[in-house]
């Protein structure tokens, strides 16, 4: 080999030895290098970075550049620590998405905004801002944290020693699920929780919430560990699912009228499952102020309760009646067995067939569906086809048969159903076996012939 190839051969590998030792080291990289795991120095980038013995360093002036984002394949486990430095002020969308290893993050004063998903899946232990910041969807992981410092409008989020205390006026501008919270305070100003709003926080077990929140959305008490929860009068917007997955959940107090709001994206839909039987043990609903029946058809709970001064209703062993108590007005949904009280002189079949949607074509959504044995009291005079309002203003536009209530129901098969058998002064009809019957005989699948069955039984015995 001449000695002109063994010193070129040289001359490189020393160049590789020292470039793989500026990245080693620290030497400042640009924005590709984040990107694709370079080490080029880039002295046009006002901001730039530095990753030594775990401790990755963001410093200059303005704003991070958006493609700054540290890949998770290449940096797992890298990366335990954060510096921004002063004069940074913003971290850009997917910055750190994913690095589970990051777990402290130091921020500057500078700090005006976190973009989305910047530290999404971060396990950080502590999170302290030291200026009111944006953040936008996603952009502080909080699960982790055992105390949290976050100035927001008017106030801040404080978690010490398990406790949460919320001061401030608008929106929480982020979610705030934690598994150390233990309780939780919504101070006065606050008027709207987000979506997930304290979803996961699994320990969380009482929660406290201002008089001025107005507006609660989808899913915002999720997975959390409350037994019971009582949401102000003032609340005029609650979302879908509000308690999803909550299983120790057993009492809530709420409005008895409020609007019903569909997820961020979504269109404006009927109300269904505020609070759905087939994730929550709900056993008692209680309304803090006068009701609006639209409102049942979005609760699945075995019992009810009213406001004393509710002029249109008295409940009755967890059941609503009207208020003079002639009417059989609703029936939790989650109940197996029934006995109307005496007095009640019309049950209507909106009591049991409320809140009805058509959730897959022809299959429809049924409240009730699980009540097995109806016992009649010896004052009922009459099982009415009463109309669903609720259902005629709304569900018949979404659904495929545009009929109103009346018409729907007509299609129902009773086979749908679990009710095996109605008593009415000793006498039982038992359903099944008389929808056997009759079936493939009847002008509506046995809806209608039941209940001309049962007046016919009422009318016999009085």
């Amino acid at each position: 080999m001449s000695k002109r190839i063994y010193k070129f051969i040289t001359i490189m590998l020393v160049a590789v030895m020292v470039l793989s030792c500026w990245s080693e080291c620290g030497i400042t990289t640009n924005v590709y290098a984040a990107k694709h795991a370079t080490a080029t120095k880039n002295t046009k980038q006002n901001v730039k970075w530095k990753l030594k013995k775990g401790v990755l360093t963001i410093y200059g002036k303005g704003k991070m550049p958006n493609n700054m984002t540290f890949d998770y394949e290449k940096y797992k486990g890298k990366i335990k620590k954060v510096i921004i430095k002063e004069g940074v002020e913003s971290v850009c969308d997917n910055a750190f998405y994913f690095i589970k290893s990051i777990k402290e993050v130091q921020f500057p004063k500078s700090l005006k905004e976190i973009g989305e998903n910047a530290f999404e899946y971060n396990k950080l232990k502590k999170v302290e801002l030291k200026s009111k910041v944006k953040i936008k969807e996603n952009g502080l992981e909080l699960y982790h944290a055992k105390y949290i410092n976050i100035p927001i409008k008017g106030g801040k989020i404080l978690l010490k020693n398990g406790v949460m205390n919320i001061t401030g006026k608008g929106e929480i501008p982020v979610r705030v699920g934690n598994a150390y919270v233990k309780e939780i305070n919504i101070g006065k100003g606050i008027t709207t929780l987000p979506m997930w709003a304290f979803s996961g926080s699994a320990n969380l077990k009482k929660i406290k919430i201002s008089k001025t929140v107005e507006e609660i959305n989808a899913n915002a008490f999720s997975k959390t560990g409350l037994k019971e929860i009582n949401i102000p009068s003032g609340v005029k917007r609650i979302g879908p699912n509000i308690f999803s997955e909550c299983s120790k959940l057993t009492k809530v107090t709420m409005p008895g009228e409020f609007e019903f709001i569909a997820r961020d994206g979504e269109e404006s839909t009927p109300m269904r499952n505020v609070i759905d039987k087939r994730d929550t043990n709900v056993d008692v609903v209680k309304f803090n102020t006068p009701l609006n029946l639209d409102v049942i058809s979005g609760i699945d709970t075995n019992n009810f309760v009213v406001v004393k001064n509710d002029p249109n209703y008295k409940v009755i062993n967890g059941v609503i009646y009207s208020k003079d108590g002639r009417n059989l007005v609703r029936v939790p949904s989650k109940r197996t067995e029934l006995k109307v009280e005496d007095g009640c002189e019309y049950v209507a079949s909106s009591a049991f067939l409320y809140g009805l949607y058509e959730s897959d074509g022809d299959e429809w959504f049924l409240r009730c569906r699980n009540l097995t044995k109806i016992e009649l009291a010896n004052s009922v005079k009459q099982i009415c086809l009463e109309t669903d309002n609720y259902y005629d203003r709304t569900e018949k536009k979404q659904c495929n048969k545009m009929g109103d209530y009346l018409e729907t129901i007509e299609t129902l098969s009773m086979r749908d159903f679990n009710l095996q058998e109605i008593t009415y002064k000793g006498r039982t009809v038992k359903t099944q076996t008389f929808i056997k019957q009759i079936f493939g005989k009847t002008r509506n699948n046995g809806v209608l012939d039941l209940t001309d069955e049962l007046n016919n039984t009422i009318k016999s015995n009085q």
